[in-house]
């Protein structure tokens, strides 16, 4: 479990590497692009949106991951959080396994769609559309990652002691 908790903080840095890299470039290029058209309207830049919105697509999938392994993903645990013992458990398991079951989903149309667009050149860059997309079935191979190790994790982890009286006072 060691090494697989490792892993994970590699992929983690490395999801938060490139959210990082990508709202800095969305920021400066956006940035760049509102002083250009002002001041300078002759040298506006073309592509300055293409570049923003693949960087806000980067951003979402890199994020998703980073959200799934620090727990910070949307989940409806209404049925779970009112259970207890067992109950609770299989209710987060199932909770984990139909989100397992999208996020799987995810890659393989995000992989049918990347090489699809394999032959394709985006339309502001000379660039292959399928480094756009990629970020699709990139993102949710970490999340897939992430949620199993926090779901292992949160199994594998021995039951919490209950507090006594005298720790609480």
């Amino acid at each position: 479990m060691k090494q697989l908790l490792k892993i994970s903080s590699a992929v983690d840095k490395t999801a938060a590497f490139l959210t990082l890299l990508a709202i800095i470039g969305y920021i400066g290029v956006m940035f760049l692009q509102v002083l250009l058209r002002n001041l300078a309207p002759r040298f506006a830049l073309p592509w300055a949106d293409g570049v923003c919105r693949y960087c806000f697509i980067w951003a979402s999938f890199m994020g998703a991951a980073l959200a799934v392994k620090h727990r910070r993903h949307i989940a409806i645990t209404i049925v779970s959080d009112s259970l207890k013992g067992r109950a609770a458990v299989c209710s987060r398991l199932f909770n984990a396994a139909v989100f397992l079951a999208l996020l799987i989903l995810t890659f393989t149309v995000g992989v049918k769609g990347v090489m699809l667009t394999s032959v394709q050149k985006s339309d502001t860059l000379p660039i292959a559309a399928a480094w756009i997309y990629a970020a699709i079935p990139t993102g949710a191979l970490f999340s897939i990652f992430q949620l199993i190790v926090t779901t292992l994790e949160d199994f594998l982890r021995p039951p919490e002691k209950p507090a006594l009286q005298e720790d609480i006072l």
